[in-house]
């Protein structure tokens, strides 16, 4: 037992008490998942209420997001929970979060029902978090340099401000201590004993933790991988105590497991993936380049939408399908294939970039280098040299991935290939959502490989210090033959594979997608169309919105006809001026309520001829379970009309499935027809 372990979690678990406790607003992290722990601890059973019949919990389990001052609803009294509050099935959406919501239960059953009484989880997962963190640096580092590694890791704003949004925070701990165990693995010598306790916690982390997040499920390739391929000097090697462990881990995994996943109709992992598809993660990966879009907006609705367009081209009938139900998933894993099948190499891409930008971005910038609500003087500044010793670490966190593995694998080839292969998969798969609150816990990585340099060279200075050690270096360095000694071979051979795994697939995906898209692109832009009629409506001083007066807002009207839930879309063509210059264009939407509007903008470019045209689709869709709420497509607003030259309309079933955006330039679609690093 590591006692610095245990001060570390005792430590941590404090500060994630204090730091939840002392913030002064109300972070989201979905409250109104937790109606049937309110109602458990109330004493109702663990059901899911009606809220209708409770308007104080109702009020309760919606706060107001603000950040500045207390919640202006903390706690809610059991006592204004009526006994004849109706109940409802607990909801796909909860069951992914079923042992988080059970947590909350039993914390709130003890302090009562408030957000502020959950400050002993917030430290229970803080803590465990910290454990973990500090196992994987001592992995290779020793204790100082582990424990130096732990606090800056933790103290790290990125991950104190995650811990405020407890639902995302609850995965960290879970998918540290399964990658610690998986790291173990290989680390560690093979006996049966160590190697089935392993693979049972391994089980058991990623079975618990997908009660929190479901986000811990990626844990499981990783570890089957491991287990075979890189836990022994060769992969043959002992089979079936391999297969002994594999069951094991199924195992415990199903065991723990079961009560999410068998309840579950749908896993969301398509909408999920399509959400991540488009400009603003485009952005923070540093990719594109292309004359395609997908996606434009991060908000559940555009996924909703582009699928409802997919299947009503791929099918030939236009008609809505209930969001997070089976045959919507469906519909999403055909897209996904599909877009997988049309543009591998875009995917390849993002992931690499998503394992540069975790290794080298993910810490505080000077512009904040403090976590959210910190006002105090004292603090503010000892986060500033807190920023200083992380920006001076990390600033090249990626040269330093890069010399890691290549020490590792002079040392043994399987240590190289298995850091290699865990570095892009847990680093890479952030690309699925680049979003901080989706991969802080990842941040580990830039100090692990850090840590394990200091570690390196600090050994290799205590090494030296030692005459007859020197003076044997140095006689080896002067035989010819030292060039073709095992550890440098070992360091040639893993430096060749990496290059050649990394490049050859891209290089080829590439060209895969060279051949293909032009002519899929191809269809877009030479389907026959309709010129539409437009009308200008003023939009202050400086724009005006371009509305299609005959299409859309019959679409728009149907919507009304039709009643709830409908869904209904256009292709469109809009020309515009360019002779005067580049220009920002947007496509504008209206909706119950301004979150339902997927509005986007887009960057119209200058051209040699003066004209530049935008392929787009525009939706219209009434949503399910609010008569009120809808989306729909309003029209284009520039900044002057006489720059939009003309708009046309593709009719329905003539486009491939794909609702892509596409830009015309000079009357030709450019490439490059794949992705590439745009920083």
């Amino acid at each position: 037992l590591d006692f610095i372990a245990v001060f570390f979690a005792l430590s941590f678990g404090f500060i994630g008490m204090l730091f939840p406790g002392a913030y002064r607003g109300t972070p989201h992290f979905f409250q109104e998942l937790f109606g049937p722990a309110a109602m458990f601890a109330c004493g109702h059973g663990f059901v899911n209420p009606v809220l209708e019949d409770a308007p104080a919990l109702d009020a309760f389990l919606h706060p107001e997001m603000h950040v500045g001052h207390p919640p202006a609803v903390d706690a809610c009294d059991c006592a204004d929970i009526p006994e004849a509050t109706r109940t409802q099935p607990i909801e796909s959406f909860q069951h992914r979060q079923l042992y988080l919501i059970w947590s909350a239960a039993l914390v709130w059953r003890v302090f009562g029902v408030a957000w502020s009484a959950l400050v002993p989880l917030y430290g229970l997962l803080f803590a465990a978090a910290a454990a973990a963190a500090y196992g994987l640096f001592r992995v290779a580092m020793p204790r100082a340099v582990a424990g130096a590694l732990t606090i800056l890791l933790l103290l790290s704003p990125v991950q104190l401000d995650n811990l405020l949004r407890l639902r995302d925070f609850s995965k960290a701990p879970f998918i540290l201590g399964a990658i610690l165990c998986i790291a173990l693995l290989v680390r560690s010598p093979f006996p049966r004993k160590r190697v089935l306790l392993l693979s049972a916690a391994c089980g058991a982390l990623i079975g618990i933790g997908c009660g929190f997040r479901m986000d811990t499920l990626i844990g499981i390739p990783p570890f089957v991988a491991v287990l075979f391929c890189f836990s022994t000097a060769r992969p043959w090697q002992h089979l079936r105590r391999k297969v002994l462990a594999l069951a094991v881990f199924a195992g415990v995994f199903t065991v723990t497991a079961a009560p999410i996943l068998f309840a579950l109709d749908t896993s969301m992992k398509y909408q999920d993936f399509l959400l991540g598809m488009n400009d603003l993660y485009d952005g923070r990966l540093g990719v594109g380049g292309t004359p395609y879009q997908l996606g434009h907006r991060y908000f559940d609705r555009e996924p909703a939408a582009i699928l409802q367009f997919y299947a009503a081209q791929r099918d030939g009938v236009v008609q809505h399908f209930e969001f997070d139900t089976p045959a919507y998933e469906a519909i999403g894993r055909d897209l996904v294939h599909e877009l997988v099948w049309t543009f591998p190499a875009d995917f390849v891409l993002r992931a690499y970039a998503a394992v540069l930008r975790t290794l080298d971005e993910l810490h505080a910038g000077p512009s904040r280098p403090a976590p959210r609500g910190v006002t105090n003087a004292f603090v503010l500044w000892a986060y500033e040299q807190h920023q200083f010793v992380t920006g001076l670490l990390l600033r090249y966190a990626r040269y330093a991935a890069a010399a890691t593995l290549l020490l590792l694998a002079t040392r043994k080839l399987r240590y190289g290939f298995a850091a290699f292969f865990l570095l892009f998969w847990f680093g890479g798969y952030g690309a699925v959502q680049f979003a901080s609150r989706h991969y802080f816990h990842m941040q580990f990585l830039s100090f692990w490989v850090v840590g394990f340099l200091i570690a390196w060279a600090w050994e290799q200075r205590r090494v030296l210090r030692d005459a007859v050690f020197r003076n044997q270096m140095l006689q080896q360095m002067a035989w010819p033959r030292v060039w073709h000694a095992p550890t440098l071979r070992r360091g040639a051979v893993f430096l060749a594979a990496t290059i050649v795994v990394l490049v050859v697939p891209l290089f080829l995906l590439r060209g895969w997608q060279h051949a293909r898209v032009p002519g899929l692109l191809e269809t877009y832009t030479t389907a026959e169309s309709e010129v539409l009629k437009t009308r200008q409506v003023p939009q202050g001083t400086d724009r005006i919105l371009v509305q299609p007066d005959s299409s859309a807002h019959a679409a728009a009207d149907r919507l009304t006809a039709l009643g709830s839930p409908t869904f209904d879309y256009d292709y469109f063509v809009a020309t515009f001026d360019t002779r005067a210059g580049a220009l920002n264009a947007t496509m504008h939407y209206d909706g119950a309520v301004p979150d339902l509007a997927i509005t986007w903008q887009v960057h119209i470019p200058a051209t040699a001829d003066g004209t530049t045209r935008l392929y787009f689709p525009a939706y219209y869709v009434r949503w399910k379970g609010d008569d009120a709420g809808y989306t729909r497509f309003t029209g284009i607003e520039v900044p002057d009309a006489s720059t939009l030259k003309e708009l046309r309309r593709i009719p329905k079933g003539v486009l491939p499935e794909i609702p892509l955006t596409i830009t015309e330039v000079n009357g030709e679609v450019r490439g490059p027809f794949y992705q590439t690093f745009q920083r």
